[in-house]
Formats: C-alpha cells, structure tokens, sequence
C-alpha cells in the first residue's frame, strides 16, 4: 500500500535544517564582507573591480539564495500544519477559519536577540529598510513587530540599499526627529491600540526610539542593536552594544535627545555590553565591529547572563506575547 501525506515531525526538521543553512549562508556574508572592503591589503583596478562585483552582484546573490532557503523552510512547515490539520478524526472539516490561518502562516516570529538579527538582516535592499509582522500571541491576540534596518551601507556596503535610511537621515534621526512618512505607512498596516514591538540597528534604532517617544503607536517594547540611545526613553527597552562599536557614542554632544552620557552608562541595566568573539575590537576598527559582531553576540546574550545575572533576552519585558505564528509579514517601499 503506498504511502499518502508526509511525516510532519520529519518536514518540521527539514524545514530547521533549511533556515540554519541560511543563518550560516548570511553569517559567512558578514564575514567576507568585512575582509571584502578592508582596502588596506589590496590595492589598485582589480582590486577595485572585484570589490564592485563582490557587492553588486555576489551578496545579492548570495542573499538571494538564503531567502530561498528561508521561503523553502516556510513552505515545510506550512505543509507540516496542513498535513496535521488534514489528519485529525474531523479531517479539518471543523475549523476551515484555523485551517485557513495555518495556511496562510509565514514562519514562528522571533525567540530571541538572535532571531531578531536575523530578521533586520533579512530585510530585502529594494525595500525602505521597515519590515512588519504580524504576529498571533500565545493568548490569542493579535501583536505587530516591527523592523527597521540601519543606516544603507552599514550592512553589506551596498550605499543603493534602504535609500529611506540615507546618512541625511541618520543625522535627523540622531536630533530625535520623527520619520513621519514611514510612521503613517506603519498606521496603514498596525490597526489603533494594538501593541508593538520596534527592534532596530544603528540608525534603525533611533528611528525605533523617535516613533515609540511620539506616541503615534502603541509601543510596549524597544530593542536597539548597535544603536544610541535616547536619555528620556520611557518605553520598556533592551540595548545591545558590542565592545568596540563607535557607533552607540557617536551622538554625545549632538544636539538632541541622544547627547548626554546615557549611551555609555556602566549603571544602565537596559544596556547590554558584550564582545563577539569573532570580531574582537583590536582585530577590527570600530565600523567593522558594528556591522560584524551583532550576530555572535546576540546568540551569547541569548543564553549568557549579563553583569546583573539577567539574561538580555529575558530583559525583554513581554516578549513571551509577542511569539507566535507570523501571520502577514510586509517590507515597506
């Protein structure tokens, strides 16, 4: 007798095998890339030239195909819970509504710091650089995480990605100014009153501080990775600084919110300090370890506690309501 269905404990695990081939796919990019634009040992047209092509074309494509690999796991799992539904004695016929959300899920949304990285990262380059989930709680409720990358070339060096998140912007990000074009297209997606979480790096974490100091949204929760930080911030916030980033203390002074020494306080419980051992400052100088060493070190604060014995995932406050199916997911143009 042939077999008809699948074994759904075996498509969830190929579908895990799936995404962690992508998270060493883009956690190699980071890598290369940092020895790819270190122009101090390498010089002259070729050198020139396989750096264009290295970041015009091979990190797009390289990318690309960690998104395939993300798309193939959702599509497992997808029909893992298919599979599942289809097998119950009701053959599913008694919640076509559970049946339809289930098919219509994208993924599990993050457990942790790492996940969260992996999502800023993810963010397609023809995009604005914003993404939005929308996430099912474990209470049933409906919850919205938002994702805001960095400033353009931060992250593979490519100055056409994000274009929304231009150095222009940096600058009126670090004064504490509101980015009110992305904040109304947010509204368009994230209906009135329902709870947000903002998780952004670098200049992706001031703008996720600015919209979640207006008001215009209901922000329960900020994460910053690599980010300033805002000293009047009175949201439930985690803070991720790599030693040896320049970039959390490259507002002091600035005119604004970002200014005093808040971003470098030893006493802040809401900032986490760490060194990625992969990209320890004295290897690198510090552009080089802001765009390299979140992804190792939000794995070690996933599961190493800080100088008060808190782990910096469990500093989340409520990140537990914010995990569930990933029901629609959109990147902002």
């Amino acid at each position: 007798m042939a077999l008809v269905g699948a074994d759904t404990d075996q498509l969830r695990a190929t579908a895990a095998l799936f995404t962690q081939a992508a998270d060493r796919l883009q956690e190699s990019v980071r890598v290369l890339n940092g020895q790819v634009v270190n122009a101090g040992f390498w010089h002259g047209p070729d050198a020139q030239r396989f750096r264009s092509e290295w970041t015009g074309h091979s990190v797009s494509a390289i990318n690309a195909a960690a998104q395939g690999l993300r798309s193939g796991a959702e599509a497992l799992r997808r029909n893992a819970d298919e599979q599942d539904n289809a097998s119950r004695p009701d053959g599913g016929s008694g919640s076509s509504a559970a049946a339809s959300r289930d098919s219509a899920c994208y993924e599990q949304s993050a457990r942790g710091l790492n996940d969260m990285w992996n999502e800023i990262c993810d963010i397609p380059g023809d995009s604005s650089g914003y993404r939005v989930q929308e996430v099912e709680g474990p209470d049933g409720q409906t919850r919205y995480v938002v994702y805001i990358a960095g400033t353009a070339s931060q992250l593979f060096d490519v100055p056409s990605w994000f274009a929304n998140q231009s150095g222009f912007n940096n600058v009126h990000a670090a004064r504490g100014a509101l980015d009110v074009h992305q904040v109304k297209q947010l509204e368009k997606l994230i209906p009135e009153g329902a709870e947000v979480m903002l998780v952004g790096y670098s200049q992706g974490g001031m703008d996720a501080q600015n919209i979640a100091m207006s008001g215009w949204l209901n922000v329960t929760q900020v994460v910053t990775f690599g980010s300033p930080v805002r000293s009047d911030l009175d949201v439930s916030a985690v803070h991720i600084h790599a030693k040896g980033d320049s970039v959390p203390g490259s507002a002091a002074g600035s005119p604004g919110p970002y200014s005093d020494s808040a971003i470098a306080a030893e006493n802040n419980s809401a900032i986490f300090h760490g060194e990625s051992e992969n990209h320890r400052p004295q290897l690198f100088n510090g552009t080089n370890v802001h765009s390299n060493a979140y992804g190792d070190l939000s794995k070690s604060f996933d599961t190493e506690a800080g100088r008060d014995g808190t782990r910096a995932a469990d500093a989340v406050d409520g990140l537990d309501k914010f995990r569930g199916n990933v029901r629609n997911e959109t990147d902002l143009t």
